[in-house]
């Protein structure tokens, strides 16, 4: 069983050369790395742009790809309008961004929070989109992640929630079952290093998802998606299990699908990050 060997804080503050876009109405903190055809991670919720240094970026670059990275709004050096957002406004973001960055269409690379956003720009912008990569995202929402959305709604409407919850909740998510059963050491790492912040990034982007995830008539699009795509999916993943993934692939014209074995929605992006490098790498040149 694989278990992260080195946690990475989701929330600090990356010192390195970003740039700013105006986009959407949002102020968008951005950065470039390598030279080719560009390709822009869209992160998950929370995520800081510098998380990516430690996943697959670098792979992406060493292939010859010019790899955008940005924070969403709400976090990191971006705009944090208040709440509600929703999946449209991300999506909106980040296609500004596209107009402002690329010369033409990009490759688009979601995980998370930030394949709900990919999946929107490829309903939306299919023009701005060579091709489309969703990892540890896309699929229809299980019985068990629905009431737990449910939930929460009703939690946050209620009141003030701590963030502890955040970091219980995440723990509970990015990790294997086995690593939370049996490894305390990695637990307790993953418990000091996530890092869980507050205020209207927190709300709004927390909001979005639970209302992508809520949505059912998302998934009546994905027969009429013309964007090719690449879904990955991790084998412990609970909140888009590879069954899931794999459906929705089969629904998606011109998808194929790659299952990442022992890892979970969280861990993956680190643990697995060569493999799943290798096969976006082994993807992207397809559609040149």
């Amino acid at each position: 069983m694989a278990s992260c060997q080195q946690p990475v804080r989701f929330a600090v503050s990356w010192h390195r050369l970003m740039n700013t876009a105006h986009a959407n109405g949002v102020e968008i903190a951005y950065s470039a790395a390598g030279e080719g055809e560009t390709v822009l991670l869209v992160g998950g919720s929370g995520m800081d742009q510098g998380v990516w240094d430690f996943s697959f970026k670098p792979a992406l670059v060493q292939a010859g790809y010019r790899v955008v990275t940005y924070d969403s709004r709400g976090g990191g050096g971006s705009s944090a309008p208040e709440p509600p957002y929703s999946i449209e406004d991300l999506a909106l973001d980040a296609v500004g961004l596209v107009e402002q960055v690329s010369d033409g269409p990009c490759h688009v690379v979601g995980l998370s929070l930030g394949g709900f956003v990919a999946e929107e720009i490829c309903w939306r912008r299919p023009d701005l989109v060579r091709s489309v990569v969703l990892v540890a995202s896309g699929g229809r929402t299980t019985a068990y992640m629905r009431a737990k959305m449910q939930a929460e709604e009703r939690l946050f409407a209620a009141g003030p929630v701590p963030v502890d919850y955040d970091l219980v909740d995440a723990l509970s998510v990015f990790l294997p079952a086995k690593v939370l059963q049996d490894d305390d050491k990695t637990v307790e790492q993953w418990a000091q290093l996530i890092g869980a912040t507050d205020g209207p990034g927190r709300i709004g982007q927390g909001a979005a998802a639970r209302a992508w995830l809520l949505d059912d008539g998302r998934v009546e699009r994905w027969p009429n998606m013309r964007v090719p795509a690449l879904f990955v999916a991790f084998e412990h993943d609970i909140q888009f299990p590879p069954s899931r993934v794999k459906e929705a692939a089969e629904e998606w014209p011109q998808a194929s699908f790659v299952e990442i074995p022992g890892v979970a929605h969280g861990n993956g992006v680190f643990d697995a990050a060569s493999q799943i490098g290798e096969a976006i790498v082994g993807f992207l040149p397809l559609m040149r």
